[in-house]
């Protein structure tokens, strides 16, 4: 829930894939799915992500930093907040972060306030290097 609200408080447009089942805190993952959620973004259990990637509304990915996600990441040039859960994810992540410039490495912290700074940073990046 902390998530959804960091998103929905950066006021950027998001898709935010997700299985309903990793959904906790206040409510359930049906509480995600108000109103207000589709004014902004939209939330599906299983996307494309390859083919989401590379789509050219995409501004920012959000990932836990593991191999396939990084790669695909890299190639379609999207920028990074990584959320590193396991092993090596936490190494991949400080990469991304501070020895390529990538993206953002988030740590162990995900609370509201975290996620909408780093979301409104990397989108804010982003948009400067588009031009727009």
């Amino acid at each position: 829930m902390e998530f959804w609200h960091g998103l929905m408080d950066s006021k950027k447009r998001f898709l935010w894939v997700i299985r309903p089942d990793l959904v906790t805190g206040e409510g359930d993952a049906g509480s995600v799915q108000e109103e207000v959620t589709r004014e902004r973004g939209y939330i599906v259990g299983w996307a494309p992500q390859e083919e989401v990637l590379v789509h050219p509304a995409v501004g920012g990915f959000l990932t836990h930093s593991g191999w396939n996600s990084r790669l695909e990441s890299i190639v379609a040039g999207v920028p990074m907040i990584c959320l590193p859960s396991l092993l090596d994810q936490h190494i991949s992540s400080r990469f991304v972060s501070l020895v390529w410039k990538l993206g953002l490495d988030m740590k162990d912290i995900s609370e509201r306030e975290v996620v909408q700074k780093m979301v409104n940073d990397l989108m804010g990046e982003r948009r400067e290097e588009r031009g727009v």
